[in-house]
């Protein structure tokens, strides 16, 4: 951080705290005189300086390595929601229902769960993440939703196609 001033340091630090752009420009800057809207260009003239760009990337990329936060982890826990189906730990048959202990399940198969619920009666209510939104967020990262871009397709696909659960292409 040699190469920032202090109060750019500082906007480095409140930023990545609060990931708000206004409110770290406020916290490092004297603003009593400023209106909102002049507040807002500064904030942003103080992020794009290329100093300052660059730490708060570096900063962010050392805090994802730090928490295993990658596009193949991402893009796997997203096909565990898509693909994960509520009859790998729920069985009903003849109104009675059986719910797999958590030590069996595989951890695709926790990381889809978004609640389970017992309630006073001792009936089990189970939900999954939303399965239609990892779908479109897996799209988006595909490209099927926008103009292709052939570098990255392959590559994506088969993090995708390596997820457990991931149903064959036809």
């Amino acid at each position: 951080m040699s190469n920032l001033t202090q109060k750019q340091a500082v906007f480095v630090a409140a930023y990545l705290e609060t990931g708000c752009k206004v409110s770290a420009y406020r916290k490092a800057y004297d603003c009593r005189r400023m209106n909102d809207r002049t507040v807002t260009r500064k904030a942003q003239e103080v992020a794009s300086l290329p100093q300052v760009a660059k730490l708060i990337r570096q900063q962010q990329d050392d805090a994802l390595a730090r928490c295993n936060v990658t596009l193949e982890n991402t893009l796997k826990g997203l096909a565990a929601i898509a693909y994960t189906q509520i009859t790998e730990f729920v069985e009903w048959e003849d109104g009675k229902t059986t719910i797999k202990p958590s030590h069996a399940l595989a951890s695709h198969q926790r990381a889809a769960i978004k609640e389970i619920v017992i309630t006073p009666d001792g009936s089990v209510s189970v939900k999954l993440h939303d399965k239609l939104r990892a779908l479109e967020c897996l799209g988006k990262h595909l490209g099927m939703f926008e103009k292709a871009r052939p570098e990255l397709a392959q590559p994506l696909f088969n993090i995708v196609m390596s997820a457990p659960n991931t149903p064959e292409p036809k």
